[in-house]
This record gives structure tokens, C-alpha cells and sequence, in this order.
């Protein structure tokens, strides 16, 4: 699981207090 710190990676997934969203 990729965590990042403000959350937008390059195929629109981000974390939210280290959940993972893909959208």
C-alpha cells in the first residue's frame, strides 16, 4: 500500500489517514 502524505498519486488514488481510495 503507497501512503502519501497529501494524497493525489497519478492514477487518482489518494490516503486518508492511511486508507487507500482509487477514484
Amino acid at each position: 500500500m503507497t501512503i502519501k502524505p497529501k494524497g493525489v498519486n497519478i492514477d487518482k488514488s489518494f490516503t486518508v489517514s492511511g486508507v487507500k481510495y482509487i477514484g
